[in-house]
């Protein structure tokens, strides 16, 4: 049986995801209220909002609509880069929490290593 080749997603289709998730929680909005709004199923926002599904024009208009945007705001790569850091922001807090839960020592000295080299890289970057 031939394997399914997997195709690199395209980083609009990433903007997208983040754009749609973080518009989606300014509002309060569940993935379910959003799915009914945009006549899908609840499974197909989370592969979309996972960019494991690439939407076509008609489903970018619906999910605007649902949400009341412009789709030039789902897509736009400028407002992208702020909501990726924002979720990058939770991503880290969220896996430093885990992190320091544990007991294990080589992992949080790996951890202090990467901090100090993130506080000299922004250090370089503010002289």
């Amino acid at each position: 049986m031939a394997r399914k080749r997997r195709v690199k997603t395209h980083d609009i289709v990433m903007t997208f995801a983040v754009r749609l998730r973080e518009e989606r929680r300014k509002r309060g909005m569940s993935q379910q209220t959003l799915a009914i709004k945009a006549g899908v199923t609840i499974s197909y926002i989370g592969k979309i909002e996972r960019a494991e599904s690439a939407v076509g024009l008609d489903m970018v208009g619906r999910l605007c609509d649902a949400l009341g945007l412009d789709p030039a705001e789902l897509i736009s790569m400028k407002a992208a880069s702020k909501a990726s850091l924002g979720v990058a922001r939770e991503q880290v807090l969220d896996h430093a929490k885990k992190l320091v839960r544990h007991d294990d020592a080589i992992a949080l000295e790996a951890f202090s290593v990467v901090m100090g080299l993130a506080e000299n890289a922004l250090a370089r970057q503010n002289r």
